[in-house]
């Protein structure tokens, strides 16, 4: 009875926890702009949270993890601990803090969405209202990112004159991602509960724009018009067509207005100015044969992602056989300041390594299995199986070409909740709770 008792306790502490995210992204930012400390508040209470899901997991009195689950996880952990013993003697430069906060983060995903998954297992009703609190908390951020905008108080997302800003937030990608994320549930519930949550959509909508980055705008357009096709299903298959025709008015007018406010968005501002750093705008205003190159293109799309991943590919290629397999860690084998390639699985395999990024990837393979399991059955094709699904197609989507996902706990725990979500949808018997 005790030990079902504490465990009790941590459940309710797991989804008071979603709600909390604002405000600890927002407490790290004001720490690391004026005081920078080595351990935020953020930092602290993300360590916590992920010991109580090492708990959770492994030491509950009941829905434990399968025993495949718990090897891998466990394998997992020791390819790290291995690699930090070898890369002690082995990289140019090693930071034993930097090494273990890379550490941390990297697990971070893997553990939250096993340990949620156990949570809706044990009352498949909580994730309806994991739902509901990502909502709450991606439209608390989105009404923090207009304060701060409306009273001038707002940081720039960017340096070198790019338009745009982060609200009082601190990094404009994870902040993008994590709204791009959270975006199709809030519309989700905005379809399903009506009036009082369009303040909230428009709100993350302002935001997404306002950061001036192109995760922003492919999330509005991805989000909108998967809510049109959501909707149109159900104008198609409902008896009641009259409660469908209204939201999907609403929703064409959205991605129409988005579209037609486009091209004065501070997005089209950051390209413009991206494409004079690299002269691509006098090359295609010219009338003589000039060609855009491939590289210039890249530079464009990846934002200088790609020449730091041909350097981390150097260095591997350079690397001994024992970082080949258990990976070079964090940043690879830097002599100078570390750089990430900033983007998620590129920078997982270079740090894990062939074996830890294969257990990596069977890891997110079996839950991946989860979502599959339960869309492809026509049953469940409902709206909310649409709009979580692109939630999570969005999260690795931004995860393998722009970074902060799966690395960045502040955002990964979104991605790990809607995927864990998948987990009671795909288990014959149990009734979905619409939200």
């Amino acid at each position: 009875m005790r030990a079902r008792f504490y465990t009790d306790w941590i459940e309710r502490l797991f989804l008071l926890f979603i709600l909390c995210q604002p405000f600890l992204d927002l407490l790290t930012s004001l720490a690391i702009r004026y005081s920078y400390p080595m351990f935020t508040i953020g930092i602290l209470a993300r360590t916590a949270f992920l010991l109580l899901a090492l708990f959770y997991l492994f030491f509950a009195p009941k829905n434990r993890p399968t025993r495949f689950t718990k090897v891998l996880l466990l394998a997992l952990t020791a390819i790290l601990a291995v690699q930090i013993t070898e890369n002690a003697s082995l990289k140019p430069v090693f930071s034993f803090p930097a090494e273990i906060s890379y550490t941390l983060k990297i697990l971070y995903f893997p553990l939250s969405l096993f340990a949620y998954r156990q949570l809706f297992l044990s009352d498949d009703t909580l994730a309806g209202t994991a739902e509901k609190y990502i909502a709450v908390s991606i439209a608390l951020t989105g009404f923090i990112m207009i304060l701060a905008g409306m009273s001038g108080s707002a940081y720039p997302s960017y340096e070198g004159g790019k338009a745009g800003h982060t609200g009082w937030f601190y990094a404009g990608n994870e902040i993008a991602a994590l709204l791009a994320i959270g975006f199709p549930v809030v519309l989700l519930f905005a379809l399903n509960r009506g009036f009082a949550w369009w303040p909230a959509v428009l709100a993350v909508l302002y935001s997404l724009f306002a950061l001036g980055t192109k995760v922003g705008l492919g999330a509005i357009i991805i989000t909108l018009s998967a809510g049109i096709l959501s909707t149109g299903l159900i104008l198609l298959r409902s008896r009641e067509k009259r409660k469908a025709i209204v939201p999907l008015c609403v929703l064409i007018f959205l991605l129409v207005g988005s579209a037609l406010y486009t091209p004065h968005a501070p997005v089209v501002q950051n390209v413009k100015i991206h494409m004079e750093w690299l002269g691509m705008d006098k090359q295609t205003q010219m009338e003589v044969e000039t060609k855009v190159s491939q590289a210039q293109v890249d530079n464009l799309v990846y934002s200088g992602r790609e020449k730091y991943l041909k350097n981390q590919a150097n260095l591997l290629h350079q690397a001994p056989l024992n970082q080949k397999l258990f990976g070079m860690g964090y940043a690879g084998n830097y002599t100078e300041e570390p750089k990430l390639v900033e983007m998620d699985f590129h920078d997982l395999f270079f740090s894990l390594g062939l074996i830890g990024f294969s257990l990596y990837l069977a890891l997110v393979g079996i839950a991946c299995g989860w979502m599959v399991k339960s869309s492809i059955r026509w049953d469940s094709i409902k709206i909310q199986t649409i709009m979580k699904a692109v939630g999570v197609v969005l999260g690795f989507g931004i995860a393998y070409t722009a970074g902060h996902v799966l690395t960045a706990p502040g955002v990964s725990i979104y991605l790990a909740i809607l995927l864990a979500s998948f987990t009671k949808e795909a288990i014959p018997g149990r009734k979905e709770s619409a939200p």
